[in-house]
């Protein structure tokens, strides 16, 4: 009789052993000691900015303006409040992008714009105006390309079209509309 009253103290003794252990690890994990490397908090924030970039011959390539830029060590990013982005090209208007929000990768390959963005270009001999809005575009400035996969409007002279994303190469003044496009063309002196 005796046998199976010691194998249920026995039990319970292994199961509290067992659960004591589990809560020790789910409380060491939580106490680890933290070194602030896993925090997303700004270590530098620069107000009004205008920052240039050139090519290698020393030709202006592109230049981007910010009410604010808050830099983040932590993956190396930058914030942007209002930025204002500009690509150059040798005789051509510039492109022209703004958005309420953005955010700037390490090394500045990569932009994200969100917001209200605006992109335009002005026209020019052989150049037409160009006019697109978006609410979120990734730019990659030293590639003169843009995308988006949100709703894009596009306007020119006597067009408007509208889509579900976009591939812009802007280095040629081309735009790939991908989906859901719907155009309206009014030809010019009609009304």
């Amino acid at each position: 009789m005796s046998l199976p009253r010691n194998a249920g103290v026995l039990l319970f003794v292994v199961l509290a052993a067992l659960s004591s252990w589990w809560l020790y690890q789910q409380t060491r994990e939580g106490l680890a000691p933290r070194d602030g490397s896993q925090r997303h908090d700004p270590d530098a924030f620069v107000e009004e900015v205008d920052l240039s970039t050139l090519d290698a011959t020393g030709w202006l390539q592109h230049r981007l303006w910010a009410e604010r830029m808050e830099h983040f060590p932590d993956d190396d990013s930058t914030a942007l409040t209002h930025p204002y982005l500009e690509l150059y090209r040798p005789g051509e208007p510039p492109w022209r992008i703004r958005a309420k929000t953005g955010w700037l990768s390490a090394g500045g390959a990569e932009v994200r714009l969100a917001g209200a963005v605006e992109i335009l270009r002005a026209a020019a001999p052989g150049v037409r105006p160009a006019e697109l809005y978006t609410e979120r575009l990734t730019a990659f400035p030293d590639r003169d390309y843009a995308e988006t996969d949100a709703a894009v409007t596009y306007r020119s002279v006597g067009l408007e079209v509208k889509a579900v994303g976009m591939r812009a190469y802007l280095d040629q003044g081309r735009v790939e509309l991908l989906s859901r496009v719907r155009a309206v063309h009014q030809p010019q002196g009609s009304r």
